[in-house]
């Protein structure tokens, strides 16, 4: 477990070299631990990633109230985590600008209870040869489920094929302010492979109970604002 305390009045900021040194060791960003890593402090971190990611956990990431978090990568996605990433309070920016990569992914569970997170991504979508698949780029991904108990979550997706907020399992909205924007085209890899733009995207249920969303999707023929592969349910909320 890593505690990142950036001191009141202070600006830190990390930045890598755009390729890494050969090593028996894990390298997966400018800022990586194997560990959790838990930021807090008044001051404020700008990690800029040119190799890979900008920040990446082998376990959870957590981000406490006050924080103030800037993400800028080329390359790689911003944050990653494998097991979650909990977002409680602070301001989070994250800008990614690699084809299919995204701002904020992890294998596990995205929860954001506070804060205000921005989100952009302008990268197209591509071909994974290892999946077989195509894959785009995302404001917010996860494996598991997205909840939004409160704060501001808000995403923009210019490429082509790039989703805002994707899911692989089901996205909860409780309160708090939800904006996604996608102005990137349909994907087109062959004619059984593509990658729509869509502004929030569930593979499993889409609830809504609470909070404010607004989304726009520009991008024409194939574009969707919402989906859900399994039951889309709004009880509330505007």
């Amino acid at each position: 477990r890593v505690y990142i305390v950036a001191e009141q009045g202070t600006t830190n900021r990390l930045s890598d070299g755009g390729s890494f040194a050969s090593s028996t060791e894990d390298q997966k960003g400018t800022l990586f631990s194997e560990g959790q890593l838990l930021f807090s402090g008044k001051g404020k971190l700008t990690v800029q990633a040119k190799a890979k990611a900008g920040i990446a956990s082998d376990d959870y990431i957590l981000i406490r109230p006050n924080t103030n978090i800037a993400v800028t990568a080329t390359t790689g996605n911003g944050i990653k985590s494998n097991d979650g990433i909990d977002i409680r309070g602070g301001v989070v920016n994250v800008k990614v600008s690699g084809a299919a990569a995204k701002a904020l992914s992890t294998d596990g569970h995205y929860t954001q209870s506070g804060g205000r997170v921005t989100a952009v991504t302008t990268g197209a979508a591509v071909y994974d040869q290892d999946e077989k698949d195509v894959s785009g780029a995302a404001g917010v991904k996860a494996d598991s489920t997205i909840t939004i108990k409160g704060g501001q979550l808000l995403v923009k997706s210019t490429g082509a094929g790039g989703k805002g907020i994707s899911g692989d399992q089901a996205i909860i909205i409780d309160d708090g302010v939800v904006k996604a924007v996608t102005t990137g085209k349909t994907y087109t890899y062959s004619s059984s492979l593509d990658s729509k733009p869509k502004g929030i995207k569930a593979d499993g249920n889409l609830q809504v109970n609470g909070g404010i969303i607004m989304v726009k999707a520009t991008g024409g023929e194939g574009a969707e604002g919402m989906e859900a592969k399994g039951t889309m349910t709004i009880a509330g909320g505007s």
